[in-house]
């Protein structure tokens, strides 16, 4: 007797036992992986490109490293995500993680931010009405150049400048960067103290950093008087002195540049 009880407490246990394994959750899977990195980037400057794994269990997990670019001509980053604009354009930030891929779509725009110096070399004089009667293209003849500075905030993808020819300081105009890097802004400096007026339409870029491209066209009036002076310029020697704008709204006396000279002449 003894012994089937025996037998039956021991069948008992081993069915309890038994009943105690449950099975093993499963591996949690990769169900999407959410990528943040800063844009518009500028030319030379970086950032950190991060990126979140969402499980199939809910948790969110952090991914560190695996990080590459589709187009290293605009936008280079390292295995730990470290992102550098190096050209205009846009770029896929991406990485690969348990079957899944994240990304992140950027732009990549030139740094105009700073104050620049430089030429304007005339490439074409044109004039009509008084104009042709105050030597205008004799005073602006063709590969003839002349100083001026512009002085640039920048804002992502938006551009503030000034420009001026010595103490012809213009209004400040406003424009957005082109998919091509470029920009184009007209700036106007109003007739004030003299029978002049210039409105001076500039198309520019910077495809190396610190430097810039382009044509200014300038188009002189005068107050009570028909006709207009016109130059076609090109954007000549240019380089920037810093990265911070300086305003040049109370520009410092300095020696006349033609366009000055011009300027103060009274017909």
């Amino acid at each position: 007797m003894k012994g089937w009880i025996v037998l039956v407490l021991g069948f008992s246990v081993g069915i309890s036992a038994c009943g105690d394994k449950s099975p093993a959750a499963p591996t949690p899977t990769t169900s999407s992986i959410a990528v943040t990195v800063s844009s518009p980037l500028k030319v030379g400057a970086t950032a950190q490109a991060t990126a979140a794994a969402t499980l199939s269990n809910g948790q969110t997990q952090s991914i560190s490293s695996g990080w590459r670019s589709d187009a290293v001509g605009v936008a280079t980053v390292t295995d730990s995500g470290s992102v550098t604009g190096i050209g205009n354009g846009q770029a896929t930030i991406y990485l690969v993680s348990g079957g899944r891929q994240g990304q992140k779509v950027i732009r990549v725009v030139p740094d105009y931010q700073g104050q620049w110096n430089g030429r304007l070399r005339v490439t074409a004089c044109s004039e009509t009405g008084l104009f042709m009667t105050t030597g205008f293209c004799s005073a602006f003849m063709v590969n003839s150049s002349d100083p001026y500075a512009l002085d640039i905030s920048q804002s992502d993808e938006s551009i503030t400048g000034r420009l001026s020819f010595g103490t012809l300081v213009f209004n400040p105009f406003s424009t957005t960067i082109e998919a091509d890097g470029g920009v184009n802004g007209t700036a106007t400096r109003p007739a004030g103290a003299s029978i002049f007026s210039i409105d001076a339409t500039l198309r520019m870029n910077s495809v190396t950093a610190g430097n810039l491209t382009g044509t200014v066209v300038e188009v002189w009036r005068a107050i009570g008087f028909t006709g207009e002076g016109r130059l076609t310029e090109d954007i000549v020697a240019t380089s920037r002195l810093s990265t911070a704008a300086v305003d040049r709204s109370q520009p410092t006396v300095q020696p006349r540049t033609l366009k000055e000279t011009f300027w103060a002449r009274r017909f």
